[in-house]
């Protein structure tokens, strides 16, 4: 039974708001309206709590008045009564009403649902004509429309923009959002920044270009319609974006170019540059003066930037809009999925977190405005039932407004004079099927050789996600002119793409170059076809965008060798080319050229060098604290094992101080060699991962050691090491050790144990390191290490339980300038971070595990079960920056893979063990090692007494063996220090 409606409007009040609200009251009776206001209606005696709910249930309306006070303990009552009888009943409408003296209240402090809906304002005096012409038209449930007369509209004009955002021409047909621009005018009230968060397809861009911005430029805020506005997107070069964008604000009569490069410059080496430039440029206005700043898919600058440009233009955005009596205003558009890529740095992070205004889904009822307003306002109708219709396809789709923007386009095109109609809804294939049908049509219409083209074109404006969803990146028309006689058919593809709206072109604002665009990134996953091309080419776009991002890095380094690709990375590009090569800008050819010619050069130089190495060795060795030196030098052009050995005494007392033996050559035909590579494959096979398999690893190394021992160790030096170990000496003395040394990653570490002597007696294990002075691939030079920067990681806490101990010491060796910096151990901010090239170390704290059954896919776990893997060091780090970091980690079996996988990133050591241990034994070595290599000692000795503290620490463990640095033995540490001048 439907409850007869008495009253129009039921006034909802806080008491302490009364007078303002009777003289409303007054004014709405005088307009012939009729109201319940609790002072008038209830009647003394009667229990009024009844009253209140009866009137609420007669009541079409209710007006909730909010003033300074807030809403009262009953007024909350009245608002959830009024929420309860909205649900059922689709005619009750709540209308929210600031009083003067309030302010816009946060979305959180709120009920849900009034915080969602469109706000009367009379802030500024109960007289305020527009404000209670607004009011009455919300109690009529009629579209306020603009407050003056407007032409006639036509159905000529398209009210609907696809895939394209709505922008301030467009702002009569930005319908459903009204109360989200409210809350952005409030939002910018309260602070000078502002991030808007939103899955992609919540309408970001549109809430900004034609909602916030035409709000302000209609002075919603005080001032704010002689604001100055900067809308920019960050793009590859964000500080030339400002610059430009800079440089048209001010309007300074002199030569663009030359300033533009000036001031993006200045921006690039001083953060004040930004504030002081808008400060010249608007002297004559003084305080006043008020520039507002939008970057909208502020993503951009996470996915296309360098690190250093992306550092300054954040740290210029940030001091001006954070600086007292600032005149900038910052708004950014974020996509929610990159917020853990902005919260990497931390002033950014803080503003985020306290100024965020996340645009959530439309409700119902703004989705049908958002469908049946725009059409209205161009006389155009629809088929009964056809928004219905739209709106359960619409059902469970958050994202869908791309697509429901596009499906009423196509819709206005298959227009029947001013209908929009069933038939042409189920031609265009619906909401969920309009975009693909419409991309797809127009890629069938391409000739073979064009659709080859647009495939290319396509996939080059895709940026491929790790850890975040694919997004479309801009790119210059030039990148897609790499053949020249095919220029004419290419700019002909773009040109028929962006005519049919899934392409948008645009001029780079500081260099005028054209660039291309995804229209939306809703093409991405709505075109089946697309998205399968995606998926197929992944891991080659992923190369490709490296090479892009790294040959753009070289040039603008002035085509530095530094920053040529090496290693690992150069072959995966190499590979790449063959089957991509056409794909290649210019630049990037030239770029792989340059690194190939480069790669040859090293080649030639380290044969030369290769001849060398005898004579280097013996010089090496006399500064080497070993005992004993076995050198394995693997030939590959003649495919032989080259040994050769050196002894060497320091202590006096045994009476030998240096004594050399001839090298011996081991052919490949040899039954020897096959022997020695069966040997190294048993050794990598050892496990000491589970309980009692340490034991059996030494037993079963032992054995292998009297093998090499008799078959590699010439007699006569088997003789002299039989001189040495006395068993008569006391058990504090060292017994002679065995260094095997190699500049081959393949040559594992082995263990030697003496057999027992033809008289009898136990043999002694000799060995005390392995391969911990191996080069460098390709540097012959010592080593220096500021270690002015260290990073500390420690992954899930639960698998370590010492390694926050092992963090706590790292962090004692901040002093003297020092400075350590705990990293997430989550896959994003770890890249983001070693990418960056900021620090001098890095440690990780904890293990590192073997993946399955593949023995060479060596990772990191992280929090959360992520993983960071050599794959990821190679392909996403790019480079560790020119400081040539020194990495700790442990590493489980041989390490090899991750060891290698930093080195190619650019470290320029790596220490590491070879086996997996446990976590006591890594923090004992860690101390030991940093104490003693940060006092000056070279790193040989620095891990040689580590591990010596470990055997002391836990003796039979032969853990402490497990230790290797693949660098220099005589590689250094600069003195940290702090910098006078600052």
């Amino acid at each position: 039974m439907t409850t007869e409606k008495r009253f129009d409007a039921f006034l909802s009040h806080h008491s302490a708001d009364k007078p303002a609200v009777e003289e409303l009251a007054l004014k709405l009776q005088t307009a012939r309206f009729e109201v319940f206001l609790d002072k008038w209606n209830l009647i003394p005696g009667k229990p009024w709590q009844e009253d209140l709910e009866k009137a609420l249930r007669q009541s079409r309306t209710c007006v909730v008045f909010l003033g300074p006070s807030g809403p009262g303990p009953w007024e909350n009552v009245e608002m959830r009564t009024a929420l309860d009888q909205a649900v059922p009943d689709k005619t009750f409408r709540v209308i929210p009403v600031l009083l003067p003296g309030t302010s816009m209240p946060e979305p959180g402090d709120l009920p849900p649902f009034l915080s969602r809906l469109t706000w009367v304002d009379f802030r500024q005096g109960l007289e305020d004509e527009e404000g209670f012409r607004r009011l009455i038209c919300g109690i009529q449930e009629k579209e306020p429309g603009p407050s003056t007369e407007h032409d006639p509209t036509v159905e000529d004009v398209c009210p609907f923009r696809g895939l394209e955002p709505f922008d301030a021409e467009h702002t009569r047909f930005f319908c459903g959002r009204e109360a989200l621009t409210q809350y952005l005018v409030e939002a910018l009230r309260r602070s000078r920044f502002l991030a808007i968060l939103g899955p992609s397809g919540s309408g970001k861009s549109s809430a900004i270009r034609a909602g916030l911005i035409p709000a302000l430029n209609n002075g919603a805020l005080p001032g704010s319609a002689d604001w100055k506005l900067l809308v920019m997107k960050p793009g590859s070069r964000p500080l030339a974006e400002l610059a430009a964008h800079l440089m048209r604000l001010s309007s300074q009569d002199t030569d663009p170019v030359s300033c533009i490069l000036q001031l993006q410059e200045s921006l690039r080496t001083d953060a004040r540059a930004l504030d002081a430039g808008l400060r010249l440029a608007f002297m004559e206005h003084g305080r006043t003066a008020r520039i507002l700043i939008v970057v909208d898919q502020f993503e951009e600058l996470f996915i296309q930037s360098s690190d250093e440009d992306r550092q300054a233009f954040l740290n210029n955005l940030l001091y001006a809009s954070g600086i007292t009596d600032g005149l900038v205003s910052l708004v950014v558009a974020l996509r929610a999925d990159f917020y853990a890529r902005a919260a990497i740095y931390p002033e950014l992070a803080d503003r985020v977190a306290a100024y965020q205004l996340v645009v959530t889904p439309m409700l119902e009822g703004e989705l049908r405005q958002a469908i049946e307003l725009p059409a209205q306002r161009v006389g155009l109708t629809f088929d009964d039932g056809l928004v219905d219709t739209i709106m359960r396809d619409l059902q469970g789709q958050p994202g869908a407004l791309p697509l429901l923007e596009h499906a009423l386009l196509a819709l206005w095109e298959k227009r029947q004079g001013s209908r929009l109609t069933f038939d042409a809804y189920e031609q265009i294939g619906r909401v969920n099927g309009a975009l693909a049908h419409w991309a797809e049509e127009v890629y069938t219409d391409f000739s073979s050789s064009q659709q080859t083209i647009a495939r290319r074109i396509l996939l080059g404006l895709v940026e491929p996600g790790k850890g975040t969803e694919d997004t479309r990146r801009r790119a210059s028309l030039v990148e897609f002119l790499t053949e020249p006689e095919h220029t004419s058919e290419v700019e002909t593809v773009i040109e028929r793409l962006a005519s049919a709206r899934l392409l948008t072109t645009d001029c780079d604002a500081a260099s005028g170059e054209k660039l291309v665009d995804i229209a939306h990134e809703a093409l991405l996953y709505d075109w089946p076809r697309l998205r399968s091309w995606i998926e197929e080419s992944r891991s080659a776009l992923r190369i490709h965008r490296w090479l892009s991002a790294n040959a753009e890095e070289w040039a603008r380094l002035e085509r530095d060798e530094g920053n040529l690709m090496r290693g690992a990375q150069l072959a995966e590009v190499e590979a790449w080319s063959v089957e991509h090569g056409q794909e290649m800008s210019g630049l990037e050819r030239e770029f792989l050229a340059s690194s190939l010619a480069f790669r040859k050069r090293e080649e030639e130089r380290e044969e030369e060098l290769r001849q060398l190495r005898a004579l280097e060795l013996e010089r090496r060795l006399d500064l080497a604290h070993s005992d004993l030196v076995l050198f394995v030098h693997y030939d590959k052009q003649d495919d032989d094992i080259v040994l050769t050995y050196q002894l060497s005494i320091q202590n006096p007392k045994f009476g030998l101080v240096h004594e050399g033996f001839s090298p011996q050559r081991i052919s490949s035909s040899s039954e020897l060699f096959t022997y020695f590579k069966e040997l190294l494959r048993a050794i990598e096979d050892l496990s000491v991962q589970r309980a009692g398999a340490q034991l059996k690893a030494q037993r079963r190394l032992a054995g292998i050691g009297e093998i090499l021992f008799k078959e590699f160790v010439p007699e006569k030096l088997q003789a002299k090491l039989w001189e040495l170990h006395d068993p008569k000496r006391a058990p504090q003395d060292p017994a002679p050790s065995l260094q095997l040394l190699s500049n081959e990653v393949l040559i594992p570490w082995e263990l030697l144990k003496l057999p027992d002597k033809p008289a009898g007696g136990s043999g002694s294990f000799l060995v005390e390191t392995f391969a911990f002075t191996r080069w460098l691939s390709g540097c012959h030079q010592i080593l220096e290490f500021p270690l002015c920067e260290i990073a500390t990681v420690v992954p899930d806490p639960s698998l370590l339980p010492t390694a926050y101990s092992e963090r706590e010491f790292i962090r004692t060796l901040e002093s003297n300038g020092r400075k350590v910096t705990d990293i997430p151990a989550r896959y994003n901010p770890l890249i983001d971070h070693l990418a960056s090239g900021r620090f001098d170390a890095w440690h990780f704290c904890g293990n590192c595990a073997i993946r399955g059954a593949h023995p060479h896919l060596w990772d990191f776990m992280l929090e959360d079960y992520e993983e960071l893997c050599f794959h990821d060091l190679k392909g996403e780090t790019r480079r560790l920056g020119s400081s040539r970091p020194l990495v700790f980690a442990n590493t489980s079996k041989s390490g090899q893979g991750m060891a290698q996988a930093f080195l190619d990133a650019g470290a320029g050591a790596f220490l590491g063990s070879l086996w997996e241990i446990g976590d006591a034994p890594a923090f004992c070595f860690a101390s030991a090692f940093y104490q003693r290599f940060l006092t000056g000692f070279p790193m040989g000795e620095a891990a040689r007494w580590a591990r010596a503290q470990v055997r002391e620490t836990f003796p039979g463990d032969p853990t402490w063996l497990a230790y290797a640095v693949f660098a220099h033995p005589l590689a250094v540490c600069r003195q940290a220090h702090s910098d006078e001048s600052e």
